[in-house]
């Protein structure tokens, strides 16, 4: 949305220098923001299985809304996790899986040639495909 309005204001500036106008910078604000931007135009998403089916929602309001609500049983769901002992491991999520050989290669340990060289393969059933909105 932010694209749409930044293109839509520099179309407007650029006629604007062409005919000799005097033009005012525009105050960034949610309501300039509307102006530039239509509702019919901005990012919209369907509700529903897969974002498929359901009910077809303004993605941006539907986020204000969606994003408070989530954190919130985040949340009350992190009361309830049991105090366990650090387990010492870490999750790490890398782009390209050359990526993921050298950084294996690059770990540090404190005991000098204590380390094993390791290498990194991927099974099919080891990969988590995650949506990205």
């Amino acid at each position: 949305m932010l694209t749409k309005a930044t293109k839509i204001t520099n179309k407007r500036m650029k006629k604007a220098l062409k005919s000799s106008k005097e033009v005012p910078q525009p105050v960034a604000s949610y309501e300039a923001l509307n102006e530039l931007v239509p509702p019919a135009k901005r990012p919209q998403h369907k509700v529903g299985l897969m974002g498929v089916f359901g009910q077809k929602v303004d993605t941006i309001e539907w986020a204000k809304k969606e994003i408070p609500r989530l954190d919130r049983e985040i949340m009350a769901a992190r009361k309830n996790l049991p105090n366990l002992e650090a387990a010492g491991s870490a999750f790490v999520e890398l782009n390209l899986q050359l990526g993921a050989h050298v950084l294996t290669q690059c770990v540090s340990y404190h005991e000098p040639l204590a380390m094993t060289d390791k290498w990194t393969e991927v099974a099919p059933d080891d990969v988590i495909v995650r949506a990205r909105l």
